[in-house]
């Protein structure tokens, strides 16, 4: 499962696990690809890379990017407008 929060000012938080790949990727892409602000967090994080598959899959997309997890903060919600619109997206784990 992957969560997204919607800022009232066009911020987008996506979280997901560990912040390795689902959450990783969806920040990437929408920064690069639709020019959207965004940023990710993990809720477990347990490492301090991003997955390869990932790693690969955006290569590929040619999107060299560098990622360190992070774990979610009370900050990262507390953003303005965050809590107010938050949905939660089922993606399948691996």
């Amino acid at each position: 499962m992957m969560l997204i929060a919607s800022s009232c000012f066009g911020e987008t938080l996506f979280v997901c696990t560990g912040n390795t790949g689902r959450s990783y990727m969806a920040e990437v892409m929408a920064n690069k690809k639709l020019y959207h602000a965004s940023f990710s967090r993990g809720i477990n994080v347990k490492t301090n890379t991003p997955e390869n598959n990932a790693t690969k899959v955006l290569s590929e997309w040619n999107i060299e990017q560098t990622h360190a997890p992070q774990q979610v903060q009370k900050s990262d919600l507390e953003r303005e407008g965050f809590l107010s619109k938050m949905f939660h997206l089922k993606m399948p784990c691996h």
